[in-house]
């Protein structure tokens, strides 16, 4: 048989005293509450500990002359489907040895907090794009497999350089997202070594844009002559990536003007356009005036890691 605090409450003993002296339950919680808590530390030392938990933004560096990349354009190929947005500050990070900034790590090991890239897709003009109907550019990120170099491999893990690790991230995905191979034919079947974490595709919204001014044609007589061109918007979109784990950094010296560290058993993040109508797009080409027409798609992008490394 249970007994409730009332009836203990109630009875006569040593228990039910302390009960009444500590002024009920309520009390007695709030007793054992200022019995454990801490003393509130000073200003300065709170201060000091946020600045050492504070992120650092890498933006990526150079790694031959330890220049800002900052914002960076593209347009996408017209001789495959797929254009690879390279992932820089998390794939060729700095050590403090070799660049003396804030940014740049101190040590071996960090902690990868936020990983994203900003995107600006512009479609060319109605007067240069492809003739007819075209489906969309498809935004697709994730993670493919780590590098996994050792002493023993080639390259070692001390002797890598950066195009070879481009293009390792390159050969995971890029034989899936090839518009060479016939989609009929029976692929053999085969263990995928990446993993999509999103894909969308990037419409131009043609509801707002103005419709094109007409004019008559005073020589003919016609009406109807078309002037000026639809000109669609810049699209801005943002890719994120889930982190929030250790990753270890190893440092190569490949080449004495490109130093860099880079992870070499952590998956690496991936980013990539693709383009299944790229043949209906034709290369830029210069005018007899000088000014460049613009037939491609054109990128623009720029991309942040967020990291603690202590």
């Amino acid at each position: 048989m249970k007994i409730t605090v009332k009836q203990q409450v109630r009875r006569k003993g040593k228990a039910a005293q302390a009960y009444r002296k500590m002024g009920g339950k309520k009390r007695a919680f709030k007793g054992v509450q200022n019995k454990f808590r801490l003393e509130k530390p000073p200003s300065s030392q709170i201060r000091n500990i946020s600045n050492m938990a504070e992120c650092k933004r890498y933006e990526g560096f150079s790694i031959k002359n330890n220049a800002p990349i900052g914002i960076t354009e593209l347009y996408l190929q017209t001789n495959v489907a797929a254009t690879f947005i390279p992932i820089n500050p998390f794939y060729f990070m700095k050590s403090r040895l070799d660049l003396d900034k804030l940014n740049a790590v101190e040590g071996r090991d960090i902690f990868s907090k936020y990983l994203q890239t900003k995107l600006e897709i512009k479609y060319p003009e109605s007067v240069f794009g492809p003739q007819g109907g075209t489906r969309p550019i498809e935004v697709v990120y994730g993670f493919c497999a780590p590098l996994n170099l050792t002493d023993r491999t080639t390259p070692t893990e001390t002797d890598v350089s950066a195009q070879e690790v481009l293009d390792h991230v390159i050969e995971q995905v890029a034989r899936d997202f090839d518009s060479i191979n016939d989609t009929m034919d029976f692929d053999t079947r085969r263990r995928r070594s990446y993993n999509i974490i999103g894909r969308f595709k990037v419409k131009p919204n043609n509801n707002g844009l103005i419709p094109s001014p007409f004019r008559s044609d005073q020589a003919g007589g016609q009406i109807g002559a078309l002037i000026g061109n639809r000109d669609v918007p810049p699209l801005r979109r943002n890719v994120k990536w889930p982190m929030m784990k250790k990753v270890r950094l190893i440092r190569s010296d490949n080449d004495p003007t490109e130093r860099f560290i880079y992870p070499n058993q952590a998956y690496l993040p991936f980013l990539l356009l693709y383009n299944p109508d790229h043949a209906n797009y034709s290369p830029n080409t210069t005018n007899p005036e000088g000014t460049l027409e613009v037939k491609q798609v054109k990128v623009r992008y720029n991309s942040a890691h967020w990291f603690n490394d202590f």
